[in-house]
């Protein structure tokens, strides 16, 4: 195993040379192979008998620790946030599921946890969500209720040091696992932390990455299974901390964040961009410096159009959800410039303005994936102003009962007056145009003053907003049986908006 690995790591290293690039830590990027230092899972819900299943792997050799944090949907406000310790090879399976007021994390993995949570290793078995974090906010409700949608934030903080000492044992020693998977010390590693003790001088290495994950969106009434991948992200911090400081900190701490990207520099792999004279080619790589670690990581999760399928077949009782997650926005909101998120406010929420297209409705002849509109096309959008204003939003296609796919109360819009004509095909989300006043706060600019063939120019602008997520799909048998429902999820297909400048 050992050698297959790092074989692996020398093809690795010999493409990423090949690309002109330093290395996987010289510069943020989404992680091709999906093994990764960052996991940004865009949506759990509790909601309509539904349970999130979701695992974490460490897919290497050695001990490492790890931020995992729950986000809810109108904010991204903290619910709940532990640190774990994976051993070498080691994964971590979990669920969140609903609870008479709200949701909590059920954890039977013996994977050692701080707080501990799993009944092996002393815990109760559950951790419940909490409202601590929003409670008095801007959008006025302070319920548990709240806590049972967002989304999933995992951070790597760093493979363990041998020489870490807890007194009578190491870090290292107390997360090893024996039989049958169960962390050996984990109270140790505990008091540790109450004691003060950790992260200590010698706890943690640079990051090496080789986290992975997977999730499932269990519904227990139909018995469907909505499965996905989170997006990852890798090159994200090479062991330093900007400003100082350690990435292994307590449990309940505010960083690491996906802001202390480091060095600020991001790599976007990009074949099919679009900029203010039209379409064009790129790549295989731009280069982008940045002033912060923030921007380096919106980069890198930017794009301009985002395309997926959509079905509400009537004959097969199908629904579609899209799942869209801003990661960086309340970070981006913190700060006095907001860019490249608008900051415009409708009822008291702050928005963003996107375009929709849907296949089947851009004429009267329209088409869809079976049925291509051979005429004139008119690129004039159904919905010119769908605004999402949340964190995590869910837009749903079709007006039927079986339209309600996620069973999410974040919905920004029904996608059905021109949807219900077309059983099936795709659809297009785009923010307005790059000259338009409304899009140019969501423009940013880097620092590099370096661009790559086929342009000429001193740097690169960015246009759009980085998002992640996947349109959720589910069948239904024609009598509605529980026995015979199917889900699928389908990954969106980016056009970048990059232009020198």
């Amino acid at each position: 195993m050992k050698s297959s690995n790092k074989a692996r790591s020398v093809l690795s290293a010999v493409a990423l040379a090949a690309l002109g690039l330093a290395g996987p830590a010289s510069a943020v990027q989404l992680a091709p192979d999906g093994m990764g230092q960052v996991l940004l899972y865009p949506y759990y819900t509790v909601r309509s008998n539904q349970v999130i299943v979701f695992s974490i792997m460490h897919m290497w050799e050695g001990s490492k620790a790890v931020k995992v944090r729950f986000r809810e949907s109108k904010l991204g406000k903290v619910v709940a946030d532990l640190n774990l310790y994976l051993d070498s090879n080691d994964t971590w399976s979990v669920a969140i599921v609903p609870t008479a007021n709200g949701a909590a994390l059920e954890v039977a993995d013996g994977s050692c946890t701080v707080p501990i949570v799993a009944a092996s290793l002393g815990g109760t078995g559950s951790l419940p969500f909490s409202n601590n974090h929003y409670v008095g906010d801007s959008v006025g409700d302070d319920s548990l209720d709240r806590t049972r949608e967002g989304y999933i934030e995992v951070i790597e903080m760093g493979p363990i040091q041998s020489g870490c000492s807890l007194g009578g044992t190491t870090l290292q020693a107390a997360i090893s696992q024996i039989d049958p998977g169960v962390a050996a010390n984990c109270a140790a590693v505990s008091a540790a932390w109450q004691a003060g003790v950790l992260p200590g001088q010698n706890s943690v290495s640079a990051n090496t990455g080789r986290l992975a994950g997977s999730a499932h969106i269990i519904n227990l009434a139909e018995g469907s299974d909505i499965s996905y991948e989170p997006t990852v992200l890798d090159g994200w911090n090479d062991g330093v901390v900007p400003g100082g400081g350690a990435l292994h900190t307590a449990p309940g701490a505010d960083h690491p964040s996906l802001d202390q990207a480091n060095p600020p520099t991001s790599h976007v792999f990009a074949t099919h961009i679009v900029t203010e004279q039209g379409d064009a080619a790129a790549g295989p790589v731009i280069t982008s410096q940045w002033s912060n670690g923030l921007d380096a990581v919106s980069a890198v999760l930017t794009s301009f159009y985002r395309s997926s399928d959509y079905i509400i077949d009537p004959t097969l009782l199908a629904g579609t959800d899209w799942v869209l997650t801003f990661p960086t926005k309340h970070l981006h909101m913190a700060k006095p410039d907001t860019k490249p998120f608008t900051n415009k406010l409708l009822d008291g929420k702050h928005c963003e303005e996107f375009e929709f297209y849907l296949t089947g409705a851009y004429s009267t002849a329209g088409w869809d994936r079976r049925r291509p509109f051979l005429g004139t096309i008119d690129l004039v959008p159904i919905y010119p102003h769908v605004h999402l204003c949340s964190q995590t939003s869910v837009v749903r296609f079709g007006t039927s009962q079986f339209s309600n796919v996620l069973g999410s109360t974040d919905v920004v819009t029904d996608m059905s007056a021109s949807a219900d004509q077309y059983a099936a095909g795709w659809a297009q989300m785009a923010l307005l145009d790059w000259g338009t006043p409304s899009q140019s706060a969501a423009i940013m600019t880097d620092v590099s003053g370096n661009v790559s063939a086929p342009f000429v120019g001193t740097g690169w602008k960015y246009a759009g907003l980085p998002a992640i997520g996947f349109a959720a799909i589910r069948y239904r048998a024609s009598d509605g049986t529980a026995l015979a429902s199917y889900g699928a999820t389908t990954s969106f297909k980016n056009i970048l908006g990059i232009a020198p400048h």
